[in-house]
């Protein structure tokens, strides 16, 4: 597969340097089984941290540090024999956990392997120290609110202690994460949860999850730079991070739906059209928000390919199920989902945006062409899915879902008064095929806001992500359903990340959309 080393060297003049801060450990907690806390476990505070310096531990023993809130960054330990003869190395396991039941339920790396994804990216460790005292810096980063520390060794002959622990966070330099005092307290709080999510992503590349998969990808880009825009607005990131994508389009054109940044760049080769097609959206963004026309002006024609390839695979302009052959088709994890009519959806925002996109570069014919091929696309969609009567497009097979809604809205294929009356609609049906995680909510409530349903979706963050708060969340999680607090497209729920990218977009909404929602 090709490179473009020209794209690689303007996205290695765009990295940012890292920001880093001390952070210390709040409290001693510990877990305890709560039908009522998230996922079962609750973490309660026992005493100040630094009282452990003072506390004998031995084999068997087993602390749990509560740094306060969501972290990235390294950690070291400060170890010290407090009695008896030191004649052998101690030896530790610690866990890193994001959410209280992920510490609670360790597992063996060694003897299990629960879900599809790999164990190595749960976060835990064994390490051994010769020599006490001895200050041991953990070689890795880590993504994690506590840190679950179980003695292995010494057994008998003398005690330790830990005189110290730190974190040394790390990310790109932005604002602390306060509350914004003009808020309502409730919407407040969603907004500094936000604003931490997209913070703690935000590392030499928008990541996706800090703690897995660490990869750059295009749906989540798309997120993060819609909430930096109007918080951070740290656009040399997204310059970057447009970059990299770019120079590894294969031979035909289509990019790769994530890149790989270390040990050098590299392609993900995941094909994902719905992502390819945000390219184009989130360059249109960019220049919108940065004015750094030469970026926009040098990635264009990346952009403009990916809706070519898009429009190559549609039959009597329809994206029809088998349209999709050779794709990875994602639109959101929930199981079951018929891809083709949000897609087709897709297809057509892309076109919206790729015309605004070629408007602002100067070339008013290309964005009346790319404008009418929309309009035809919208004339298929509504003669072959829509009816007018509940506002509901149908999947060939029949399917009803808010995935469908939200994206006939975001393309215009409906109008506002048809997308309220099939949003509405759909969220009454009893076999309409709900999101499984905050991606294709976050769709669902811009869809909402487009349609003037200004409270439904004030009402939809308050009750989503304000539900992520009400459980303790300090970030937002990758994955949430209320109704199911272990789901997982992994097959093993702490393979899910607690603070994920894609999850980050309140802090644009209350922003962009405030005069509405307050």
């Amino acid at each position: 597969m090709p490179t473009n080393q020209r794209f690689l060297a303007a996205a290695a003049a765009a990295c940012p340097a890292l920001d880093r801060t001390i952070r210390l450990p709040v409290h001693e907690v510990a877990l305890e089984r709560d039908p009522s806390a998230f996922q079962g476990w609750s973490a309660t505070p026992v005493g100040p941290a630094d009282a452990l310096a003072r506390r004998p531990l031995a084999g068997g023993h087993v602390i749990v540090l509560d740094f306060g809130e969501h972290l990235v960054g390294r950690v070291s330990l400060d170890l010290a024999v407090i009695s008896g003869v030191h004649d052998a190395p101690v030896r530790l396991r610690l866990i890193f956990a994001e959410l209280p039941a992920e510490a609670a339920e360790p597992f063996d790396p060694l003897t299990a392997k629960p879900g599809w994804l790999s164990t190595a990216w749960q976060q835990d460790e064994v390490i051994t120290c010769d020599d006490l005292p001895a200050s041991f810096a953990l070689p890795r980063r880590y993504a994690f609110r506590y840190l679950r520390i179980e003695v292995i060794e010494p057994r008998g002959a003398f005690t330790i202690a830990l005189a110290g622990c730190r974190c040394v966070q790390e990310g790109v330099d932005v604002a602390d994460i306060v509350t914004d005092p003009t808020l309502p307290g409730d919407l407040a709080a969603i907004d500094a949860v936000a604003r931490r999510t997209l913070r703690n992503c935000m590392h030499t590349v928008f990541e996706d999850g800090p703690k897995r998969d660490r990869r750059l990808w295009i749906g989540d880009l798309r997120l993060q730079a819609l909430a930096n825009a109007v918080t951070f607005r740290r656009f040399d990131l997204v310059k970057r991070s447009l970059y990299l994508l770019a120079a590894f389009a294969r031979e035909d054109g289509a990019l790769s739906g994530c890149c790989y940044e270390r040990p050098t760049p590299r392609d993900g080769s995941l094909w994902l059209l719905d992502y390819n097609l945000l390219f184009v959206a989130t360059l249109r963004d960019y220049l919108a928000d940065s004015g750094d026309t030469a970026t926009a002006r040098d990635l264009y024609p990346v952009a403009r390919r990916q809706v070519e390839i898009g429009l190559a695979l549609l039959r009597l302009d329809l994206f029809l199920p088998e349209s999709g052959k050779g794709w990875w088709l994602f639109v959101d994890w929930k199981a079951g989902l018929d891809h083709h009519v949000a897609e087709h959806g897709m297809l057509v925002y892309a076109l919206r945006q790729l015309g605004e996109l070629t408007a602002a570069l100067g070339d008013g014919v290309a964005a009346a062409n790319d404008r009418r091929t929309a309009d035809r696309l919208v004339a298929a969609a509504r003669a072959a899915w829509f009816d007018p009567a509940s506002g509901l497009l149908r999947t060939a097979a029949g399917q009803v879902s808010y995935a469908n809604q939200a994206w006939a809205v975001l393309s215009g294929i409906v109008d506002a008064d048809e997308g309220a009356r099939g949003l509405r609609t759909v969220a009454l049906h009893p076999d309409a095929v709900r999101p499984a995680g905050p991606y294709l909510w976050h769709h669902v409530v811009h869809a909402q806001l487009l349609c003037g349903m200004d409270r439904e979706a004030l009402a939809l963050l308050r009750g989503y992500w304000g539900g992520m708060v009400r459980a303790g969340a300090t970030t937002f999680l990758e994955v949430y359903d209320p109704a199911d607090q272990r789901l997982t497209p992994y097959g093993f729920v702490h393979a899910n990340s607690a603070c994920h990218a894609w999850s980050c977009t309140p802090a644009w909404f209350l922003r962009r959309w405030r005069a509405r929602l307050l």
